[in-house]
This record gives C-alpha cells, sequence and structure tokens, in this order.
C-alpha cells in the first residue's frame, strides 16, 4: 500500500480538487495523510463546528487529517496573508522533519504561495519523491496581487530564488494552465514538465431544486470568488449602459471574496437595480444557479499574468452546456476560438462588452444546442476527470 503525504493548506470542507483527487487515490487503497489548516477559505474566519486547535488530527478510512492553528482575518489584511503563509509553511516544514521518513511520496498541491513547495523540499532529506500541481505561477503572480513598495527589486530577487529552489529540486512538476509551462522553464529548463488541467468539480452535480428562480429574464451568472482582479465593476457597468433601454436581463453575481462590499456600494450609487447579489453557495447547491441561468460569465483583469490562467471555474461551467460570455485574455478565449462555446470579450472595454452582451444575448435556440454540443466535446478533448486523474496518478507513482 502506498503512503502518499499530501501538502495542501486547503482541504475539505473548502471547496478544491485536492478533495476529489484524495477521494479517488482513498478508493485505490493508498494511505493517505493531508496536512492542511483548520478551515477559512474564503472568509478569514473558522469555518462553524471547527476549533482552531494548534494541531489536531482525525482518521476517516485510509485517509488522515492533521489540521494546524489557521491565522484568521486574512481577507482584511495581506500581512494576515503573508503571516498564514508562514505559519503553514512552519507547522508542516516540522511535521516533514520529524515524520517525512514514513511515506513513499510527497505530493504537493499548491494553490497560493510557493512556500507550500519548501516542506516538500525537506521531504528529499529522506530520499523521497515530490510531486508538485501547481494552480498558481510564481512570481508573476506576486505582485499584481498587491505585494508591493520600495523593497520590489529585492523582494522579486528573492521570490525567483524561491521559485527555482523549489522547482529545481521537486522530481516532477504538473501545471493546471499550459502557459505557466513557459514561465517555470526560464527557471528549470531542464526539467519536464506535465500539464494537467482542472476538472469539473463533481459536487457542482447536486440535485435540482425544481421551484428555484432567479429571474424571469435573461439570467446573466457569475459563480465565485470575488475581489479586484475579476473586473467586475467594469462589467456591471457596462451590463447596466447595455440593458437600462431594453431591461431583458439581470446579472447574477454568486459568491464572497474581499471585492464584494465594493461592488455593492458600487450598485447602490449607480443604482445598478439589475445587478443582483446572491451571497455564497455550497458547491452542491451552486447546480440550482448554473440550471435556471441562461448565460454564464467567466472574467479576469487585462494582466499579462492573468493571461496564463485557465480557471477552473471554466470547466465547470462548460459541464452546464450552457453559453459562456468570457471577459478575459489569454487561455479561455484560445480554446473558445477552437470550440464554439460563447462569446469572448476584451476585459476593460466598455464598448466591446456591451456588444458581447447583444451578441450572447440574441443566440438562437440553434446556436444554444451547437454550444452544448462543444461544451461536451471541448470536455472530453481536455477536461476528462479520468483521464487527468490517472496521469496525475501515474506521474506521483512512477
Amino acid at each position: 500500500m502506498k503512503k502518499i503525504l499530501i501538502l495542501s493548506d486547503r482541504y475539505k470542507p473548502e471547496d478544491f480538487l485536492i478533495n476529489e483527487l484524495v477521494d479517488d487515490w482513498s478508493k485505490k487503497g493508498f494511505q493517505i495523510t493531508v496536512l492542511t489548516l483548520v478551515p477559512t477559505y474564503p472568509f478569514g474566519k473558522v469555518f462553524n463546528g471547527y476549533k482552531n486547535k494548534l494541531i489536531s488530527r482525525i482518521v476517516e478510512g485510509n485517509i488522515e487529517i492533521i489540521r494546524f492553528r489557521a491565522v484568521t482575518g486574512y481577507r482584511e489584511s495581506k500581512v494576515k496573508k503573508v503571516i498564514s503563509f508562514f505559519n503553514y509553511l512552519l507547522c508542516s516544514t516540522l511535521y516533514v522533519l520529524i515524520m517525512g521518513w514514513y511515506y513513499d511520496k510527497v505530493f504537493v498541491y499548491q494553490v497560493g504561495a510557493l512556500t507550500i513547495g519548501i516542506p516538500g523540499i525537506v521531504a528529499k532529506i529522506y530520499d523521497k519523491k515530490v510531486t508538485i500541481w501547481s494552480q498558481d505561477i510564481w512570481p508573476d503572480s506576486v505582485f499584481p496581487k498587491g505585494f508591493v513598495g520600495v523593497f520590489k527589486s529585492i523582494l522579486l530577487r528573492i521570490i525567483e530564488l524561491l521559485v527555482k529552489s523549489v522547482y529545481s529540486i521537486t522530481d516532477n512538476i504538473i501545471v493546471s494552465c499550459e502557459p505557466f509551462t513557459t514561465v517555470i522553464n526560464k527557471y528549470v529548463p531542464q526539467k519536464k514538465i506535465y500539464y494537467c488541467p482542472n476538472w469539473a468539480i463533481s459536487e457542482s452535480q447536486g440535485v435540482i431544486d425544481p421551484e428555484f428562480v432567479l429571474s424571469d429574464k435573461i439570467n446573466i451568472t457569475f459563480a465565485g470568488n470575488i475581489n479586484k482582479w475579476r473586473s467586475l465593476d467594469v462589467i456591471m457597468h457596462a451590463f447596466h449602459e447595455y440593458n437600462k433601454l431594453e431591461n431583458k436581463a439581470q446579472l447574477n453575481i454568486v459568491g464572497d471574496g474581499s471585492g464584494l462590499e465594493e461592488l455593492k456600494n458600487i450598485k447602490k450609487n449607480k443604482g445598478y437595480d439589475d445587478v443582483v447579489f446572491w451571497g455564497r453557495v455550497s458547491s452542491k447547491q451552486i447546480n440550482n444557479y448554473f440550471n435556471v441561468s441562461d448565460i454564464l460569465l467567466i472574467s479576469l483583469a487585462p494582466n499579462p499574468c492573468y493571461s496564463l490562467y485557465l480557471p477552473a471555474k471554466f470547466s465547470t461551467y462548460l459541464n452546464t452546456g450552457k453559453p459562456i460570455l468570457a471577459v478575459m485574455n489569454g487561455a479561455v478565449p484560445d480554446l473558445m476560438r477552437r470550440y464554439r462555446v460563447g462569446v469572448i470579450a476584451i476585459p476593460d472595454d466598455i464598448e466591446n462588452i456591451k456588444i458581447a452582451l447583444k451578441n450572447i444575448t440574441s443566440l438562437s435556440a440553434a446556436d444554444k444546442k451547437e454550444i452544448e454540443v462543444e461544451s461536451e466535446r471541448i470536455l472530453m478533448d481536455h477536461f476528462d476527470k479520468k483521464k487527468i486523474v490517472e496521469e496525475i496518478t501515474h506521474i506521483v507513482c512512477t
């Protein structure tokens, strides 16, 4: 029985793909230990039913979950966010130093700071094979997220050293977005990098409530983490300008995040009555929103860094077969030009977004049927969960 140590600061009940990967490996009979934190994402508060203990341990079948005390309040404080990274780094490194000898393989699930790879490097003292699955690209993603200042150049050199060290010592590198390969190759040109994208989260197939409604208009729905990198303020303005003449659509924003209150204030001050905020819902409940939506919205700000990303939300949207409005540059529009699954708009270009809104709300029944077929085709070609999990398992275990 293979014993796998998983480094992931996010785990159930937080909604991340690592949950499904762990479940699949458990069914294969692997003995798994997950090193994680007390759940707090995305609110920065400890989830109901959990206590923020220094360390806790539970066992569920052949899955052992070890949780470390979490730093709270990081949503409102960049300092606390940095402290949170180092908190997990310290706790998990100490664990690996003491117990790393016990495991056959180490798997790093990186959805935030690349510092999570350091405990994996420590495991190399026991000659363990380490694989990292990068969901975020460093150093490119650091400064757009606000970690700037007078020490930017010094910080960049430190981060570049971290990037080179982690990726050089790691045995296998997997990326969730193919353009990440080009960035990482600058630091480790000799390394082979594997591309394994995010599949649609299975829990989004929850039971549908037949009485659930959003409005009797054309429902355009954004679902996910709400922050300044989504350009939702610009989209709200473009949508209102487009919609104010005919008033035939409603923009639904489902989720929570650091940018939510600002968007609510914009709605109030601008009188955007055709924009509705629904708050955060579970991955099982979200299927109700998808089911009654006519169009699904995905967006990212026009920063060169974000053009590298292929958000997991895209495959989840494809799973619904609904038309997608992509207000972003990069990997998602590139795929959408090959498969007709919706309409693309230029982020931060209000006139272009208005044109895209007009085009996507005017789709015929035949257009929508074609999109449904194309969505299934792109899922099979690029986001087949079984194939992706098999590929990751092969990379980790051989």
